[in-house]
């Protein structure tokens, strides 16, 4: 189970297997187990946990979360949300793999241009042992801007006085 300690006792008089010596007190350690959450959070070109605010996201990008437990698939799904920011839901197809650690966020369809997205988990998400995410995931990321001239050379109106064939 996450998030839990556990004490485990030899107790003394346990002889070894050969029978020729005991121990002679009771010898007594415990441990805990991980809380539940995320163990990371990577987009389709195998970027792993991508700064907050992140710029230039392709339109068809898709998402992995990796949990540190199996995790509820249903509940789970339903903790995750990809929004505009007027509030606009993008539908996710969800595909998880065989331990129910890893899930695949595909949205239904290409993201806008030069929109802000949200992408959340909340910390509702439950692992099958029914332990609830210690901490969500809340990310904000920016799509690729629409096509545009940033610049040209010679600039408007003057006259090119060297030939080159640069393209930039």
């Amino acid at each position: 189970r996450a998030d839990t300690v556990y004490q485990v006792t030899v107790k003394a008089g346990l002889e070894d297997a050969a029978q020729d010596t005991q121990l002679v007190e009771d010898f007594s350690w415990s441990f805990s187990t991980a809380k539940a959450g995320i163990k990371s959070f990577t987009l389709s070109d195998g970027r792993e946990n991508p700064q907050n605010y992140f710029h230039n996201v392709l339109l068809d990008e898709n998402f992995t979360i990796t949990f540190l437990q199996p995790m509820q698939q249903k509940e789970t799904e339903d903790s995750i949300s990809l929004v505009t920011s007027k509030n606009e839901r993008v539908e996710l197809e969800a595909t998880w793999n065989k331990a129910a650690t890893e899930v695949k966020l595909i949205p239904s369809e290409l993201l806008a241009l030069e929109t802000q997205y949200t992408l959340e988990v909340s910390n509702t998400a439950k692992a099958v042992d029914g332990a609830a995410l210690h901490e969500g995931l809340r990310w904000v990321f920016y799509t690729i801007p629409s096509p545009g001239v940033i610049g040209v050379s010679p600039a408007d109106g003057a006259k090119q006085t060297v030939f080159t064939s640069e393209l930039r």
